[in-house]
């Protein structure tokens, strides 16, 4: 593994993602696990952009 991989692994790792998407969309529970919220890249009305803490994956 490079450096570049080994931090990005550690940042993941450490990181609330949840936390930090927080901080800039405002996030509902939604499901037993995941969080949703508006997309930050596009207008609209209808929450679609969603946060899986576990995986520390957005989409």
């Amino acid at each position: 593994m490079t450096t570049s991989t080994d931090f990005k692994e550690t940042l993941k790792q450490q990181a609330d993602i949840v936390r930090v998407i927080g901080d800039y969309v405002k996030l509902k529970k939604s499901g037993a696990q995941n969080f949703s919220g508006l997309c930050p890249f596009h207008s609209e009305k209808t929450p679609s952009f969603n946060v899986h803490p576990t995986r520390q994956f957005y989409h």
